[in-house]
């Protein structure tokens, strides 16, 4: 088949999903206990083997009150990541596991975040990794990281939307201070994060196949 009749189709999602409500971020953070201060990182998503959600419980460790790190999900290594955080004390003080919720409410979620994370196992051919909350989190205007590499990372790199936090726990917590204590840097990587990722718009991608099928066939 001719290059030119191969439509690649991204991921996406919908900048109205995100709308940022201060009650409910109020709600959210009296219900669940979080630090009235801290910023939220939120990883929506399985706890699998090939996630490596551990990796956040052992990050977690390095930090006080600077930032609650808010897990929703389930997976079989569910049990395995809140033993990790039992373990090191950061359960309940900044590392939170809430059950799925409906899409609705992650939305709502991802609205009041500060960071939005995608995390995969030390596995190479992960880093082509293409799952659906980095698309979110640019169409929501959040500091998007990731712990792998690939073409999510130059995306993240070109678009200045966010960072590769390294897989080194020390390194990757002094990469995420430096975001916490610089927030102009933070509120850039923000505003690039949803000005740069119009491509991934729903609507846009849409029209994209229409465009291209009609190009084909007209």
């Amino acid at each position: 088949i001719e290059s030119d009749k191969i439509i690649i189709a991204e991921n996406g999602s919908k900048s109205i999903f995100f709308n940022q409500n201060i009650d409910f971020k109020k709600q959210f953070v009296n219900k669940y206990k979080l630090p009235i201060n801290s910023k939220i990182l939120l990883y929506p998503g399985a706890l699998g083997y090939v996630n490596d959600v551990s990796y956040l419980a052992h990050l977690a460790n390095y930090f006080k009150e600077e930032v609650s790190f808010v897990i929703i999900g389930s997976g079989i290594e569910k049990e395995k990541v809140k033993n990790i955080a039992k373990t090191n004390l950061t359960l309940g003080r900044n590392f939170f596991m809430l059950d799925p919720v409906p899409k609705k409410d992650i939305f709502d979620i991802i609205s009041i975040s500060d960071f939005l994370i995608s995390t995969v196992a030390d596995i190479p051919a992960l880093n082509q990794n293409s799952a659906n909350k980095f698309f979110d989190g640019l169409r929501a205007g959040k500091c998007v990281l990731i712990n792998y590499g690939g073409w999510q990372q130059e995306y993240l790199e070109n678009s200045n939307s966010g960072i590769r936090i390294s897989r080194n726990l020390e390194i990757a917590s002094k990469e995420l201070m430096n975001l916490i204590q610089n927030p102009n840097i933070l509120e850039d990587l923000k505003l690039n994060s949803f000005k740069n990722s119009g491509r991934f718009e729903i609507s846009e991608i849409n029209n994209k196949i229409i465009h291209n099928i009609n190009k084909i066939f007209i």
